[in-house]
């Protein structure tokens, strides 16, 4: 895509103000139910299905836990929802905006390579 270097890191930083303005006790039951269905999830690869620890993407979805712990605790401190209040309106956009772009970067690390990408698109592509 001819804009994506610009379009989609505006594009995480809106969608994570949006969750930010949702507010304290909303992200708050959010992410716990993302976090159950989660840990389900994982459980049910590894014991139940004994799918390769290897396929699982560890190393790849590291960027999640410190992108939903970043934004819960930017909403408890904010002000909407049942938040503290400590950071007052304008920093708070400012906050989640850069927040929003260390996890961009981190995301972008623990990516899969080019070649993973490409080979996991065929196989999906076959499949449909």
């Amino acid at each position: 895509m001819w804009g994506a270097r610009i379009l989609a890191p505006l594009a995480f930083i809106c969608s994570n103000l949006v969750i930010y303005w949702t507010g304290y006790r909303t992200n708050t039951f959010l992410f716990s139910l993302v976090a159950i269905g989660f840990v389900l999830y994982a459980l049910h690869y590894h014991l139940i299905a004994r799918k390769p620890r290897g396929e699982f993407g560890w190393k790849h979805i590291g960027w999640l836990l410190p992108w939903f712990g970043g934004i819960w605790m930017l909403s408890y401190l904010g002000g909407i929802g049942g938040g503290t209040g400590a950071i007052g309106f304008g920093w708070d956009i400012v906050l989640v905006t850069i927040w929003s772009v260390v996890v961009m970067l981190l995301a972008m690390r623990c990516a899969l390579a080019r070649e993973q990408t490409a080979a996991m698109m065929a196989r999906m592509n076959r499949t449909s």
